[in-house]
């Protein structure tokens, strides 16, 4: 834990987005239209019991979402998730999802910020899965964020819960009761202080709203209400990775 912290520390990510319950720019359930710059994103959700991504295949208990993210540019990045039920024996490295966000179209003065995510074909375990384009605005300067976007209820797929047990097929989500992100979505953000960010979205799975800090513009942390009594959490950190080496930074701000 000591040398996590300090890697935050000496590596600081300048956090300015919210994220949602898979890691990325977004609000609770609902990803949104926030650019992102290069970094390196860890983290992880915890989502309890009757709204978990597994559905019957979870324990009780919920289960726990390891995210990870690479953007190698302003307008691409790679996203990771596994799953783990909680209290439940593992199985290999746990169900993996892989997806790719496209930043299309930067936001302009009249004109909102459009992104794309896809999932390229068996890459993803089913229930995870999900392609979606986003579109979004920010008002007052960062103030105020709003998004809206369609998932496909299609992806490509395997026929089992994980693709790599059988061919791949076009399936529909709704007819394997998969729930995540079908159909319209929306969502906003408003930040009244820079440590803080409250945020509602719905979508098919009804509405939610979360409360989150970024503490130092290092870790951002969230508590999710995600319907009734049922809550979760996430953490996100990340690493910027167009920063100057510290050696280059303090040379130039001696020149300075």
């Amino acid at each position: 834990m000591k040398i996590i912290f300090a890697f935050w520390i000496c590596l600081p990510s300048l956090l300015n987005a919210q994220y949602n319950v898979l890691g990325k720019p977004g609000y609770i359930l609902a990803p949104s239209a926030s650019e992102i710059k290069e970094s390196l994103s860890l983290g992880i959700t915890y989502m309890p019991e009757n709204i978990v991504f597994r559905g019957e295949r979870a324990s009780p208990e919920g289960e726990h979402v390891y995210h990870a993210g690479v953007s190698l540019t302003d307008f691409f990045q790679v996203n990771l998730n596994i799953t783990y039920s909680i209290r439940q024996p593992r199985n290999g490295i746990g169900d993996r999802h892989i997806d790719f966000r496209i930043h299309l179209l930067k936001e302009r003065k009249n004109f909102p910020a459009l992104v794309l995510i896809a999932v390229p074909p068996g890459a993803s375990t089913n229930f995870l899965a999900h392609n979606a384009l986003i579109m979004g605005k920010q008002f007052a300067g960062d103030l105020v964020e709003v998004s809206a976007g369609y998932g496909l209820p299609y992806n490509i797929g395997g026929r089992a819960v994980t693709v790599a047990s059988s061919p791949l097929e076009i399936y529909d989500k709704r007819d394997k009761g998969y729930w995540y992100l079908i159909g319209g979505f929306a969502g906003v953000a408003v930040k009244p202080a820079e440590w803080l960010r409250i945020s509602a979205d719905i979508s098919n799975r009804g509405p939610a709203a979360g409360v989150g800090l970024n503490l130092k513009k290092i870790l951002f942390g969230q508590v999710n209400w995600l319907g009734g009594n049922r809550f979760g959490y996430c953490f996100k950190t990340n690493i910027r990775l167009d920063r100057e080496p510290p050696e280059l930074r303090k040379a130039r701000k001696s020149r300075d």
